[in-house]
C-alpha cells in the first residue's frame, strides 16, 4: 500500500482493528529520521493528512448510502533513530509530546512502551477520547 499524496509514504505494516461496526486502520512505517527535516516533512505530516483521506472515505460512504461510513485512519512512524540523534529536534528543542502528537514513536528510546503507545493512540480513538 502506498500513498503518493504526501512524500510517497509506503508503510510496512497495517494494523486493522474491527470493533463492532467500526474499523480502525493504522499504517505503520518503521524508518530512520536521518533524512526527515522536521514536523513539516511530508512523511511526518501524513499522520494529519490521512485524516483528510478518512473524511473523503466517510463522505463517499454517506453519498453511496453504505451501512457503515465509519473508518478511522491513522499513520505512525516508528523511528529506529534514537531521539538524541534527531538533529532538527535538538536545535528546535521540540518537546517529546510534539513527537507523540505527530505519531512518531521511538523504538530504541521507548523499547518497553512504544507498542503500547501505538495501541494507546488507536484505543483512544476507539473509546472516543
Amino acid at each position: 500500500v502506498g500513498f503518493f499524496d504526501e512524500g510517497h509514504f509506503f508503510p510496512d505494516f497495517i494494523l486493522w482493528l474491527i470493533h463492532g461496526q467500526q474499523q480502525y486502520i493504522s499504517f505503520v512505517d518503521p524508518k530512520g529520521l536521518g533524512r526527515v527535516h522536521g514536523f513539516g516533512d511530508p512523511k511526518i505530516k501524513f499522520s494529519k493528512t490521512i485524516k483528510g483521506i478518512e473524511q473523503r472515505l466517510r463522505d463517499k460512504a454517506i453519498e453511496q448510502r453504505l451501512a457503515d461510513p465509519s473508518v478511522i485512519l491513522n499513520a505512525f512512524i516508528v523511528a529506529n533513530t534514537p531521539r538524541a540523534e534527531v538533529a532538527w529536534w535538538q536545535h528546535g528543542a521540540a518537546p517529546e509530546q510534539d513527537f507523540n502528537n505527530h505519531h512518531v514513536l521511538f523504538q530504541k528510546d521507548d523499547k518497553e512502551t512504544y507498542i503500547e503507545q501505538l495501541f494507546g493512540a488507536v484505543v483512544d480513538n476507539l473509546s472516543g477520547r
